[in-house]
């Protein structure tokens, strides 16, 4: 059976929908709520990605089994509803007014039908949009994550479907591969148009160039070399005349080979007869290049098809303070892309490097720029001779020898080399080498677990890269991840033959490998590959040649989003210094920073614009009442941001990443209840997406055994009972003449969101261990100086529990005067590791050292533990309550267990958030 003839009618909705929403509609420039606005971007971005490839697994004249037929039926018929979900019922009477008509029979798919008839129709695409438009029900960012949800399972089903399919123009997912290209007629080559030129001549053009650049050679120097930078853009209409592309190039001198000279080169279209030939064509570009050196001038090039132009009326002053002279290899080995130290490149820029470069490997790879090989020392970037220390990460060039496309026959050539190789594409190969580089930030090598030593084969190389990728993969993120994997496993989707020479093999590799990197940038920091080359330097300036300018508008977003891989005119990055002192607040998207590395002369140390986040880019907040317990909290941060500015700066904050969710930190300025109170109103105030938050920090422990044996470095969580909602204000009362006090007041439970995720953590472990302790462990383990300070664990000898009526003996800290006869004796633990307690925690204003007191309040409350600051906080921001006990709320309160419980709490609030869905957004 063939969808196109026995599923007509669901197919054509299809392709009616698809027409819909692959045009600009209104809703896609629907006004955003502020406190939604970044996913809402990302998935409406998502949403026309999707739509534009929706039709790509279906192969609607195939024939397939009629068990396939009634699966591809039934997904199609559920993907059709939820399109038509989302269109007003108005659109049944011509009224966008009249959306809810629930009085007059629907035929199934009746607003489909009046979005075919209207595309489909004699109105005209434009006059149908126009029409449409109103009907369009796609506003808040759930409305997208639905739809993207329910392509999603589509696609999925559509690949099952026609996965054995035998259709006459689909034998098989590379099938085109397999055919001769002669067997075509050349208008139906894939990525040729009708007159058989190159339909996206992006490759083509700068591959003529290079050719163009080696005739033109008047000494014929072996050694000379040209250091190429091509920045991403959009795909050239070659039937557009003067239709190219700007690149910036780096020539080697003939009189000094460790010399450079800079050049800007306009890469146009040619057709035959339709070239501009008004400039005289370059004869030698050895003495162009001397002459400009000499001048001190830029040199300008115009190469059209095979032919090179010299513009020496468009020359402009030389700079020649910088060239590309720093490797990536270099940066590597020197440390600068570690992950240790203050100074190091972002997360940021090691995604935005690798986007770039993928674009380079699609475009220069299997060709003269890029041949058999590429690795991070045929990469370089600009560096200032006269301030070595400043690299512009963001405009990375190919250092390639510009030789004949000829390479001298050897002995090997009668036999193909890589014909016995486990991977069969050395190029993908090094790519995949190149993103675990900079996910690593080393040079990696060869262990005796790749090959026995001295016994190295070409396939060493994809053994080295797979044993690294498999030992780091756990700490990278999932799009990131895939597209290494990709890379190591391609042969599952890619021909047994083909290079990226063919369009259809270098889509392939988009899909695969390019898209997941693309994507991560995007979910990741906001950023498409089309800003890569409008993104504004800290002083205002804009990318230097850019077409479409220094100011990113709507229009310019969905202009570029016509296409799922658009990309803007190229631009050439401008070095600017870094400005220190930013009056003014970086937009929503973190766009404002310049990308480049500043490398400090005295550490050798890098320190890169950090990844900025704007407030609303952050829904949970830590609050830490002392110092003693910000440090561990700093200290498990995974990846810690560059900070915010606020009009009003009052409190102080840490912005960071834990796990997979962006926090921020703050301090209080003192204990107690109404400080917290200040600290969590102005914190609301300031980051006004905020959902919950986290008190983290020490408390007094209550222990009542045997229910609760609670000991010093365990923790203690707010949860609810039966009397209370997780913690207690115990101070807040009225004073009756008899002396009697009441307590008046209650404070709020935490969010059903809250608790769910609690009661999940408490599930886990029950059929696992804690990760507490491992959370710990490597929390001295990677800082030293953290158990000089007292946050490793004091010893079992030290935790001691008296009697609670037995005061303290002695004016100082230690214990060594009371009466070890009124311990309270205690079985002792199989293990140090710190145990977690649930109930009830008590606050005030007060520090409590009175044992009969702690009693009284266990008897009454039934509370475990104390602290000064929940009260203050809870009613203001919903939140959980975690203490790390270091005392017993009695007179022999001391501050030893001070740094291993507060260390203790912020490990169980990293585990916790473990537990929180990475993309949440309910309301909590």
């Amino acid at each position: 059976m063939r969808l196109s003839v026995d599923g007509a009618r669901q197919w054509e909705l299809l392709r009616a929908v698809k027409e819909l929403f692959c045009s600009c509609l209104a809703c896609y420039n629907y006004p955003v709520d502020q406190a939604d606005s970044l996913q809402q971007s990302r998935y409406r971005t998502f949403f026309q990605s999707d739509m534009r490839t929706i039709l790509q697994h279906i192969q609607a004249d195939s024939e397939i089994p009629d068990q396939s037929f009634e699966r591809c039926i039934r997904s199609l018929d559920e993907l059709l509803q939820a399109f038509e979900d989302i269109v007003d019922d108005g659109i049944l009477l011509g009224d966008p007014q009249k959306v809810e008509i629930s009085k007059i029979p629907k035929a199934q798919y009746a607003k489909l039908d009046v979005v075919k008839y209207e595309l489909f129709g004699s109105k005209g695409h434009k006059s149908a949009i126009t029409y449409l438009d109103p009907y369009i029900r796609l506003h808040g960012s759930k409305d997208y994550k639905s739809m993207i949800g329910a392509i999603k399972i589509f696609e999925n089903d559509m690949k099952e479907v026609y996965k054995y399919s035998s259709g006459p123009e689909h034998e098989s997912p590379h099938a085109d591969f397999k055919k001769a290209t002669g067997k075509k007629p050349i208008s139906q080559l894939p990525g040729l148009d009708a007159m058989g030129e190159p339909a996206h001549p992006v490759r083509d053009m700068v591959q003529k160039l290079h050719g163009s650049l080696i005739r033109l050679l008047g000494c014929y120097s072996s050694t000379h070399k040209a250091r190429l930078h091509l920045p991403p853009r959009d795909e050239v209409n070659s039937a557009t005349p003067g239709a190219g592309i700007n690149v910036d190039i780096y020539f080697s001198t003939c009189t000094n080979p460790s010399g450079w000279h800079g050049a800007k080169c306009t890469v146009q279209s040619c057709y035959p007869g339709g070239c501009n030939q008004s400039q005289p064509e370059t004869r030698n570009l050895c003495r162009a290049i001397s002459r400009s050196q000499m001048r001190k001038k830029q040199l300008h090039l115009l190469s059209i098809g095979e032919r090179l132009h010299d513009l020496p009326n468009h020359r402009e002053r030389l700079d020649t303070s910088q060239f590309p002279s720093k490797s990536l290899r270099e940066l590597l080995d020197e440390g600068h892309f570690s992950h240790f130290g203050k100074h190091k490149v972002s997360l940021k820029e090691r995604r935005i490097l690798a986007v770039i470069l993928a674009h380079l490997m699609l475009e220069l790879c299997d060709g003269p720029w890029i041949r058999e090989t590429w690795d991070a020392s045929n990469i370089y970037f600009l560096c200032r001779t006269s301030n070595p220390y400043v690299i512009n990460l963001r405009q990375p060039y190919v250092d390639s020898s510009l030789t004949s496309l000829q390479r001298p026959p050897t002995p090997d050539d009668s036999e193909p080399s890589d014909i016995e190789r486990f991977h069969k594409y050395p190029l993908i190969l090094d790519f995949a080498r190149l993103l675990v580089e900079i996910q690593l930030g080393e040079t990696i090598q060869p262990t005796e677990d790749d090959c026995p030593p001295g016994t190295e084969t070409p396939d060493t190389a994809f053994f080295m890269i797979d044993r690294i990728f498999h030992d780091i993969s756990d700490d990278i993120y999932e799009d990131y991840r895939s597209a290494i994997d990709a890379c190591l496993e391609c042969d599952q989707f890619l021909p047994e033959a083909g290079s990226f020479d063919h369009p259809q093999f270098r889509d392939l590799v988009y899909q695969n490998i390019v898209a997941p990197l693309e994507q991560e940038l995007l979910k990741g920091f906001n950023i498409t590959v089309p800003e890569l080359s409008t993104l504004q330097f800290e002083d205002g300036r804009s990318s230097q040649g850019s077409i479409s300018g220094s100011i990113y508008t709507p229009d310019s977003r969905s202009k570029h989003n016509s296409s799922s891989r658009s990309t803007p005119q190229p631009a050439s990055f401008e070095y600017t210094e870094v400005n220190s002192t930013r009056k003014e607040y970086p937009v929503v998207n973190g766009r404002n920073g310049i990308s480049q590395v500043r490398v400090d002369t005295i550490s050798s140390c890098v320190s890169s614009s950090v990844e900025i986040y704007p407030p609303e880019s952050f829904k949970i907040a830590i609050i830490c009442p002392m110092a003693v317990e910000l440090a561990p909290i700093l200290a498990v941060l995974d990846t810690e941001y560059e900070g915010i500015s606020f009009a009003t700066q009052r409190n102080n904050y840490t912005l960071g990443r834990i796990g997979n969710h962006n926090v921020v930190v703050t301090v209080m300025p003192g204990i107690g209840n109404d400080r917290a109170a200040a600290v969590a109103t102005q914190l609301i105030n300031d980051f006004k997406s905020l959902k919950f938050g986290l008190l983290v920090g020490i408390g007094g422990g209550i222990p009542d055994l045997p229910q609760y044996d609670i000991r010093l470095g365990d923790v203690v969580v707010s949860k609810p009972t039966t009397t209370f909602g997780g913690a207690v204000q115990f101070d807040r009362g009225k004073t009756h003449p008899d002396n009697r006090f009441e307590r008046t007041g209650h404070l709020n439970k935490p969010s059903w969101f809250l608790m769910s995720n609690l009661e999940k953590l408490i599930a886990r472990h029950s059929i696992e261990p804690s990760k507490v302790s491992d959370y710990l462990a490597e929390m001295t383990r990677k800082r030293d100086v953290m158990i000089q300070k007292g946050y490793a664990h004091p010893g079992e000898e030290h935790d001691v529990l008296y009697e609670h009526d037995y005061r303290h003996k002695s004016h100082t800290g230690d214990c060594k005067d009371c009466d070890q006869s009124k311990k309270v004796e205690r079985a002792p633990r199989e293990s140090r590791d710190p145990v977690v307690h649930y109930g009830t925690i008590g606050s005030a204003n007060t520090v409590l050292k009175d044992g009969d007191t702690r009693e009284q309040l266990k008897k009454d409350l039934g509370i475990i533990c104390v602290d000064m600051e929940a009260a203050g906080i809870i009613d203001d921001l919903p939140c959980l309550i975690i203490r790390g006990i270091c005392d017993y709320a009695d007179s022999h309160k001391a501050k030893k267990w001070q740094p291993y419980a507060a260390a203790t709490a912020a490990a169980f609030a990293k585990e916790f958030l473990s537990i929180v869905p990475p993309d949440f957004s309910v309301n909590v």
